[in-house]
């Protein structure tokens, strides 16, 4: 954790304000931003939803890709995030979950980026002058442990993707002007001819887990991928 992130505490932080918007800064640059599983229907309206692998512990994640190249955020232009739809871990900020382990058991606690952008007199107090949690930080309290759990949850959902072996690697040839192609490469979708191909107990075993949702408003999303080429194509 960075020093600069804390527990939050009414004795420490009892005249905080905080903005209640995008910290851009954050993303600004950032190809890929983290998803639930959750936010898939949301999300694939605007983003490619894609998943990536890590390449150094094989773990795979849910992502909406913001950009076509490493580097490049299109959603972000002069401090303003461009869409409609913004992922939760974005709108979580500058807050997030700390957590002791003790034994068997794990405590969650709010932590607060004492040096975010979004800490700023002109925002809305997190306590009153009782000492109190303002129902501002008790909202984002509770939009912190739902995303909490949508992530474990999502956690299962790929877990059971990969142990079926339903993702598979895609490289994409873009071409956004005559004189300027690229490969979009590393990202994994699902595997249609193996999904066409699961037997119908299969097929009923996600039904009931509630997978075929996000699996198909992954599928759906990729569609935005024309968007995010047209999207680049008109900043340049």
């Amino acid at each position: 954790m960075s020093a600069s992130i804390v527990p939050l505490s009414k004795d420490n932080h009892k005249h905080i304000k905080v903005l209640d918007q995008v910290d851009t800064s954050v993303v600004e640059g950032q190809q890929l931003v983290p998803l639930a599983a959750q936010e898939i229907a949301r999300a694939a309206v605007v983003f490619p939803v894609v998943y990536v692998k890590d390449a150094n512990t094989g773990t795979f994640r849910l992502v909406a890709m913001c950009g076509l190249k490493p580097g490049e955020n299109l959603f972000v232009e002069n401090g303003e995030w461009l869409s409609v739809y913004i992922p939760a871990a974005l709108r979580n900020l500058p807050f997030q979950l700390g957590r002791n382990e003790d034994g068997d058991k794990t405590q969650a606690f709010v932590c607060i980026n004492e040096n975010s952008s979004l800490v700023d007199d002109s925002g809305i107090a997190l306590f009153e002058e009782s000492g109190d949690e303002s129902e501002f930080l008790k909202s984002r309290t509770a939009m912190l442990a739902q995303y909490d759990a949508d992530v474990k949850m999502t956690e299962g959902y790929i877990s059971y993707l990969v142990e079926n072996e339903l993702l598979v690697q895609k490289s994409i040839a873009l071409n956004f002007t005559e004189n300027e192609q690229f490969n979009l490469n590393g990202i994994y979708t699902i595997d249609e001819e193996k999904l066409a191909g699961l037997s119908a107990s299969a097929f009923e075993d996600m039904r009931k887990r509630g997978f075929l949702p996000s699996i198909y408003g992954h599928l759906i999303s990729l569609n935005q991928i024309h968007s995010l080429i047209l999207k680049r194509q008109k900043k340049s």
